[in-house]
């Protein structure tokens, strides 16, 4: 399993060395984004919930136009 590199969460640490705190930056960036892509894929996951209600809707909006 690949380790995870090094990720300090506490803003009161201080790092001395720029580099380091760039490339922790870009990844905490990095990572945020990902669990943006993740939420947003989520949220847009049809489910066999999804499918039921929009066949009941479909049935509904059938029996509505025949009884007219």
């Amino acid at each position: 399993m690949k380790e995870e590199p090094l990720c300090i969460t506490n803003p009161s640490t201080r790092i001395r060395n720029n580099n380091i705190d760039k490339e922790l930056k870009t990844y905490e960036q990095y990572k945020i984004r990902l669990a943006e892509q993740r939420e947003i894929e989520l949220l847009n996951k049809k489910t066999l919930l999804d499918d039921i209600i929009s066949l009941f809707m479909l049935v509904t909006k059938h029996r509505k136009q025949k009884s007219r």
